[in-house]
């Protein structure tokens, strides 16, 4: 994979006492997986390269009961497992497997229903994509219509253990969406970088937030919000965006660099570093 002609696009960013800069990310041509900085993701049940030298590990494979053709979307540290199938989701609690229906799903010609996040009680969120796109939460067999809150069109891409739930949504029909935060009910529009539209995508148990927002400039830029203060992270040179933080604080995501290619990058204290760098010293 050469640097000039390659991407690497981090998705998301694990607890990790030891190294909490540990991003899950997939990189272009060939679209390798990475476990950054420093170790490399084969499969979802192998050991990374670097595993050797703390002791192998070993890892058995448990199949999961379903209804129809799925696959695993994510997992929770209480062993529960989120998937997606068509146009719904499964849920599996280790003995039963659930199917999620979101609210209006089953009455829409054409719509489609997209899964973002679980957290570790098994509540999930979501979207339901058809005629107006509508946020949902799932949580103990109940459906929440979360776009219920807003005229326009919504979003749910995460959901941290408090039940918090993030995303972007429209105050209209045609009006560019701001990132929201939604919590017990009540909905916060949390602005933008002084310009035009933005997202939220991910939220750790402190209630941190990060997205990605427009500016005064009319870029888009990776932001972080906390305590009611939108902070812009910066870029690598182009537009970025912060797609997941941890409970440490160290924010994941992805920037264009001056030549227009995307890289992975990692944000902590106020630095943000160029991920790619550490895939081609491994």
């Amino acid at each position: 994979m050469s640097r000039n002609g390659s991407w690497f696009w981090a998705a998301g960013i694990m607890d990790k006492a030891e190294d909490p800069r540990w991003a899950v990310g997939k990189g272009g041509r060939g679209r390798r997986a990475c476990v950054g900085p420093l170790a490399v993701l084969v499969a979802v049940v192998s050991v990374s390269v670097g595993a050797a030298r703390v002791g192998a590990t070993e890892y058995s494979v448990t199949e999961i009961p379903m209804p129809d053709w799925a696959y695993a979307l994510a997992l929770n540290s209480s062993g529960q497992v989120l998937a997606g199938g068509h146009s719904k989701g499964y849920f599996w609690d280790g003995t039963t497997t659930w199917i999620l229906r979101p609210p209006g799903s089953d009455d829409c010609n054409g719509c489609t229903v997209h899964f973002f996040g679980m957290n570790d009680a098994g509540a999930v969120v979501g979207t339901v994509r058809g005629e107006q796109d509508r946020a949902f939460l799932w949580q103990g067999g109940v459906m929440t219509d979360l776009g219920a809150l807003w005229v326009g069109r919504s979003y749910a891409n995460g959901i941290n253990n408090a039940g918090q739930v993030v995303g972007y949504a429209s105050a209209a029909p045609g009006v560019p969406p701001n990132p929201f935060l939604w919590d017990d009910g009540v909905t916060r529009d949390l602005g933008t970088l002084g310009g035009i539209g933005g997202a939220a995508w991910g939220i750790n148990d402190s209630g941190q937030i990060v997205g990605a927002a427009g500016t005064e400039d009319q870029e888009s830029h990776a932001f972080l919000w906390s305590d009611g203060v939108m902070t812009d992270l910066g870029t690598l040179g182009g537009k970025s965006v912060a797609v997941a933080i941890n409970n440490e604080g160290t924010v994941v995501g992805n920037s264009q660099t001056p030549d227009g290619v995307f890289h992975a990058f990692c944000w902590s204290d106020g630095v943000m570093t160029d991920l790619l760098i550490f895939v081609f010293l491994t």
